[in-house]
Formats: C-alpha cells, sequence, structure tokens
C-alpha cells in the first residue's frame, strides 16, 4: 500500500502532515508553537471518530467565525484512541475533514481497522466511547465553572462589603501644641 497523505496549513508557517501507512498512523506538525504529533500504531486503535466542527453561531459574528475556519481549515476534529504499551491514549486533531485527501485517508483507515471504527455511531456514544468530552461539552463545563467563580466571588464580596458600604473612619485628632490649652 502506498502511504496516504494529508496536509494542513494554518496559516504562512505552520503545516500539519498527516500520514498513515499499513503501520502507523503518523501526525507531525513543523512550524508554529507546539504541535499535535504522534506515532500512532493501526493495529493498537481501539477507536476514531470524525465529527464536522461547522460554525453554527448567528448574528453579527457568525461571518466572522466562519471566515476564521476557512482560513484555518479546522472545520472538524480527528478523535484517535489506542493502546500503547499498556496505556491508552487518546488524541483529538482539528483539521478539515472534508479535504479529498483527508476523505480518502479515512475510507482507507476505515478498510484497514474496521472494528475500531465508530464512524457509524451518533456523536454523543461515539465521545463517550473514545472517552472525551464533545467540544460543546467542554465549552458548557468552562462557561458553568467561570459562571461559578463570578457568583462565589459576588458573594464572598456582598458578604464582606467590599469596602463600599463601610462608614467613614472619623478624622484623627488635630495635634495640639505643647503647652496651648
Amino acid at each position: 500500500m502506498k502511504p496516504i497523505v494529508h496536509e494542513v496549513s494554518y496559516g504562512p508557517f505552520t503545516k500539519t502532515t498527516y500520514t498513515l501507512t499499513p503501520e502507523r498512523l503518523h501526525v507531525e506538525t513543523r512550524g508554529g508553537i507546539g504541535g499535535a504529533s504522534a506515532n500512532i500504531p493501526v493495529a493498537g486503535m481501539s477507536g476514531f471518530f470524525a465529527v464536522s466542527r461547522k460554525a453554527r453561531v448567528v448574528g453579527p459574528r457568525s461571518a466572522i467565525v466562519r471566515a476564521s475556519q476557512e482560513i484555518a481549515k479546522a472545520g472538524g476534529q480527528l478523535i484517535v484512541a489506542w493502546g500503547e504499551g499498556g496505556i491508552r491514549k487518546k488524541k483529538i486533531f482539528n483539521l478539515d475533514i472534508e479535504a479529498p485527501s483527508f476523505v480518502a485517508l479515512l475510507a482507507e483507515l476505515q478498510r484497514m481497522r474496521p472494528d475500531a471504527s465508530l464512524l457509524h455511531l451518533p456523536s454523543a456514544e461515539a465521545h463517550r466511547r473514545l472517552g472525551v468530552w464533545s467540544q460543546e461539552k467542554r465549552v458548557k463545563v468552562t462557561m458553568a465553572i467561570v459562571l461559578a467563580i463570578l457568583f462565589v466571588g459576588g458573594a464572598i464580596l456582598a458578604v464582606i462589603g467590599g469596602g463600599q458600604n463601610r462608614p467613614a473612619r472619623p478624622a484623627p485628632p488635630a495635634p495640639t501644641r505643647a503647652g496651648a490649652r
């Protein structure tokens, strides 16, 4: 089998290459800060799933969000779980799942490992089986944490008064001269 390659460029400096061979799915990021590099054994895969993440924003910002997704070419996610050395690992890759080269890579991966494919399942079930949270769930949990912090912080300020409703301190007495009565 000839290796199947899918490349994604994120701006002028960062490029990620996905290469599928019969033995491994190799992901390498060049440039940018950090990267989503991985070397995943195909035989060790316990599951994989691809999900579209197109913007569902309405209102004046929707065009900006969709345009930024088009520039970044990150309209979806590939989620992979595998075992290596007795340790279960999982990785989420943001990429353009509608690109012809990725569709070919995913089809070949599904042909090689039909038992690990979770593409036939609903998104929530596939995320549960892979042991990852969906993007929507991560946003909801993050918002709940932020709101809880704001609520607790506001309650603490209300209890201690926050310095707003304290009576003014009386001015200290004026210094007196020695000997003056």
